[in-house]
């Protein structure tokens, strides 16, 4: 079997790279307690992002050969291999950023999922709607389960957007499945920070359904003030309605990731109805892509038909999800997910 994530070939961050990271965020974050006491409840959020960014700009780790990195050998070294097809490289060295970098990430990551829990347990709710939003009573939303608190998915994600930008003008981001919001921050943070940021946009579809998503709508619109929309109801509708609204002025995505109906029926409309909002060229990017699952017999049957090419998946990568805490995973539930990469043709 392949292994995706090879030991010993993500890069560190040099001296240089990040190197007033740990200042930077002791000071901004002891900003933001004291924000936080005066009442503003996602100044810590906000706070690691403005660390994130200054790490980021200080590194120079969009500067492709001149990223900062050590230990990879080669540019073109692989980090990440598809498991789908086998001898295809899903990421490159080159591409991955700073291990300190990703930790900033999945903290941000991790101060989202807290804020939607306790924002929700701190209001009123009927029996009914606890009962139903039950799993929000631990970090790891079983039943309910998001990429914020998947490390290597999560990375992967944010890593991969940035390396398409690096080669390519990526302006529009479009998604099908807001959930807790943390793909959407992935996706805007790894685009923001890039010298070709001009006009960054993620369009969001997302039924709405969740007692929590006008605080996630909220927490991203603070985050990223004028780069979010978020068109509530069903994709089957709001997509195509979307799609015929914007392709008459040639606006279409240049990334489209896919994470709504897990039906084979629903997922085959969601990534039918995705690519086609897609410029030509442009990428899906699709979670839940299990070997055999129904999801990804929808997806294998786009790609026969013509409409996606250039496919590469990362399979059966295993998860460990602790319930206390992102650090220690000795209570903790077993995953196993797969994602794969699209070109729409």
């Amino acid at each position: 079997m392949v292994t995706p994530f090879p030991t010993g070939k993500h890069p560190t961050a040099t001296a240089s790279s990040c190197k007033n990271a740990a200042n930077v965020i002791i000071v901004l974050l002891i900003l933001a307690l004291l924000q936080v006491y005066n009442n503003n409840e996602l100044a810590i959020a906000s706070a690691v992002k403005e660390a994130h960014l200054r790490c980021n700009r200080d590194g120079k780790i969009f500067s492709g050969e001149e990223s900062g990195y050590e230990n990879v050998g080669s540019k073109h070294e692989c980090c990440v291999q598809c498991t789908t097809p086998r001898k295809q490289c899903c990421l490159v060295c080159s591409d991955v950023a700073p291990l300190r970098e990703h930790d900033l990430l999945m903290a941000s990551m991790e101060g989202l999922t807290h804020h939607v829990m306790e924002t929700f347990q701190s209001g009123n709710h009927t029996a009914e709607v606890k009962q139903s939003h039950g799993f929000l009573k631990e970090r790891a939303w079983e039943g309910n389960s998001h990429i914020g608190n998947r490390p290597a998915q999560a990375t992967f994600y944010y890593d991969w957007v940035r390396s398409i930008q690096r080669t390519d003008n990526v302006h529009r981001v479009c998604e099908i499945g807001m959930n807790g919001g943390h793909s959407a921050v992935i996706f805007l943070a790894g685009l923001y920070a890039s010298q070709k940021n001009s006009g960054i946009h993620l369009t969001m579809f997302d039924l709405s359904a969740f007692e929590y998503s006008k605080t996630v709508e909220k927490y991203i619109n603070v985050l990223y003030p004028g780069m979010f929309t978020l068109h509530a109801g069903n994709s089957r509708v709001t997509v195509p309605k979307w799609t015929e609204e914007y392709a008459k002025n040639g606006v279409y995505c240049d990334v489209f990731s896919v994470d709504g109906d897990h039906t084979y029926e629903g997922a085959l409309i969601d990534i039918t109805n995705a690519a086609k909002a897609t410029r030509k060229g442009g990428n899906l990017i699709l979670d839940d892509m299990n070997p055999n699952g129904v999801t990804r017999k929808a997806f294998d049957e786009v790609v026969r038909d013509g409409i996606l090419g250039d496919v590469r998946c990362v399979e059966d990568v295993e998860i460990r999800v602790g319930y206390d805490n992102r650090i220690d995973e000795t209570n903790a539930r077993e995953l196993k997910i797969s994602w794969c990469t699209a070109t729409v043709i």
